[in-house]
């Protein structure tokens, strides 16, 4: 609450909609006070935190501001639970974007893989695709331009198997 009291302690001005409550104006300042002093006390509400401030010097009266200990665990309740729900978003956030990131990481290995393996059971026109310039794509293109030598020479030795082989035929049938 806010009140607005005159020099002499009659409230002006106030944030209550039926007017102050009696336990407040027994518990209205009338002794003199410090400048911004601060002090508590009980009442229905539970314990009020009220500090106090001359207008003008206390000339033209004083202002009070107070609020309950109610409010603030009310007010610490809402910050939790706003920043328990803003941790669980980010939680979700984070985990669905990790694993979006963890598939679009392994997708260019996992197909590096896979065409090693295919290599690796004799299907030698197997290739990698490349679906970036990045490390795993220079890899895979080194990888490709490997299959393609190996291509190239596997190719040789079957041509060079064939030629040893037609060379026999022409030696066994010479020699026959």
């Amino acid at each position: 609450y806010i009140i607005v009291r005159d020099s002499g302690g009659r409230p002006l001005a106030h944030t209550f909609h039926h007017g102050i409550p009696s336990d407040l104006e027994r518990h209205a300042p009338t002794a003199p006070f410090r400048i911004g002093e601060i002090r508590t006390f009980r009442n229905e509400e539970g314990t009020i935190i009220e500090a106090r401030h001359p207008i003008l010097n206390g000339h033209a009266g004083v202002l009070q501001m107070a609020f309950s200990d109610k409010t603030v665990v009310q007010g610490v309740a809402t910050l939790v639970n706003s920043v328990l729900e803003a941790l669980a978003y980010s939680i979700f956030a984070g985990t669905a974007l990790g694993l979006l990131l963890t598939h679009l990481l392994t997708k260019p290995i996992r197909h590096l893989v896979q065409a090693a393996q295919r290599i690796g059971q004799g299907d030698f026109g197997a290739r990698s695709r490349v679906f970036a310039a990045d490390e795993i794509g220079r890899l895979a293109t080194a990888f490709n331009r490997m299959a393609d030598s190996l291509e190239t020479y596997r190719r040789e030795v079957q041509e060079k198997e064939r030629t040893r082989l037609s060379l026999l035929d022409r030696i066994v049938r010479t020699q026959e």
